[in-house]
């Protein structure tokens, strides 16, 4: 859940369950596909307060995530990722909506003065959805970058 705010707090019940399956055909191919889901149940208290069972309902009760890696050549690969989240409430304000995100990328690794180096493009974000993961705070409708990195 990411909070210990419900920790012994016994009129409170989290459940849910996670399943994920992958594939690695090494060469060629990865890929991922992950769903999770996660509901609560909570009773009144003697210790409940207005903003007692808030903190559950700020999280989607269903999250789904693919991820893909193609090898295009040697060590250049091209991996699509997309993951959906469901609606949820937030602590103010009108419910977020669900959404569904698109994202490519290209890495490509190589040598350079006998220094292991990659290059990453990517673009995320590609359907321009207009969502927001806090209240209040909307995410940019398409990021794109290039990144360098390297291995010491």
């Amino acid at each position: 859940m990411g909070s210990n705010c419900l920790y012994n707090i016994p009129s409170v019940k989290m459940y849910g369950v996670e399943l994920e399956a992958s594939v690695n055909l090494e060469k060629r191919f990865r890929g991922l596909i992950s769903y999770s889901y996660q509901a609560f149940d909570a009773k009144e208290s003697p210790f409940q307060q207005g903003w007692s069972y808030y903190l559950p309902l700020v999280y989607p009760k269903h999250k789904i995530k693919a991820i893909g890696r193609i090898r295009l050549w040697e060590d250049g690969w091209l991996q699509l990722d997309t993951r959906f989240i469901s609606a949820r409430s937030s602590q103010k304000g009108p419910r977020l909506g669900s959404y569904a995100l698109l994202n490519l990328g290209f890495e490509q690794k190589f040598k350079f003065w006998q220094q292991e180096l990659s290059i990453n493009v990517f673009g995320n974000n590609l359907t321009g959805a207009h969502y927001q993961e806090m209240q209040g705070f909307y995410m940019p409708r398409q990021t794109f970058g290039v990144t360098v990195g390297t291995k010491f």
